[in-house]
């Protein structure tokens, strides 16, 4: 009974990601850009004065 239930709820998942497919890719889009455009701001501190 609770294997049909997993099974079940990957399932209605799968049909989710391709109905929304290219609306899914556009969001993953639009979030790399907004966390590229963060990346110049990026600072890396190696000392271990810091």
């Amino acid at each position: 009974m609770q294997i049909s239930n997993i099974n079940s709820f990957f399932k209605k998942a799968g049909q989710f990601q391709l109905r929304f497919r290219w609306v899914i890719l556009i969001l993953i889009c639009i979030f790399s850009i907004i966390s590229l455009s963060g990346l110049p701001k990026l600072k890396m501190a190696n000392n271990e004065e810091d």
